[in-house]
């Protein structure tokens, strides 16, 4: 059942990403939906737990203001890569149409989906056979693969760098799901509620554009 699961929700990321490549749906349009149903699906497999509680999530929601600050740092870095700035703005026009809280909630949605499904069930689905370790790198190698299906820059070098922080917040002894869950929707909110500057930093599209 649960390998079933993994295969299926890889294979329906898959079809989304391809339809964000082909601009046929914007990313939130195509990702929400689709983690909508994931997101019971992977609770209900009984694979991935959410024990922990508030300290796991206090951790989680630090580590998402540290990832947030080093974006920051790399955004301003970047700003010579003109494809990725491209990307970037592309991405921050699509949140732009939604109204705030509609972006936020969808944000979260999308983060928390990613984790559990990635961090949460492909990991606990995995590790019978290769052990954790072998199982977090399969994980995050297939996490950059789907992403880059999408051929959105920000969104590759995200999900390579994000997707290595929030793998090790989840294998960690004192890390678990919860933990990557906390850190990738606080790094979310905090990238769609608090954007680079309009004028100071080419990337940043407010949501005046």
């Amino acid at each position: 059942m649960d390998i079933a699961l993994v295969l299926l929700g890889i294979a329906a990321q898959v079809v989304a990403r391809r339809s964000i490549a082909q601009a046929r749906r914007s990313t939130w349009a195509a990702l929400g939906p689709l983690f909508a149903i994931l997101i019971p699906l992977t609770l209900l497999a009984g694979t991935v737990t959410l024990a922990g509680g508030l300290p796991k999530i206090g951790i989680g929601v630090l580590a998402g203001i540290v990832l947030y600050l080093a974006t920051q740092v790399f955004l301003v870095l970047v700003r010579p890569w003109t494809a990725f700035v491209e990307d970037s703005r592309t991405l921050y026009r699509e949140r732009s149409a939604l109204p705030l809280p509609l972006g936020v909630a969808l944000g979260a949605l999308i983060a928390a989906g990613e984790e559990l499904f990635w961090r949460g069930l492909v990991i606990a689905t995995l590790t019978p056979s290769l052990g954790v370790a072998a199982a977090a790198v399969t994980s995050l190698v297939l996490f950059v693969a789907v992403n880059a299906v999408s051929r959105s820059r920000p969104v590759i070098v995200g999900s390579l760098v994000g997707g290595a922080a929030w793998t090790l917040l989840a294998v960690v002894p004192s890390g678990g799901v919860l933990v990557a869950v906390s850190c990738h929707v606080g790094w979310t909110t905090l990238m769609i509620l608090v954007p680079r500057q309009e004028g100071t930093d080419p990337i940043a599209v407010t949501d005046r554009a």
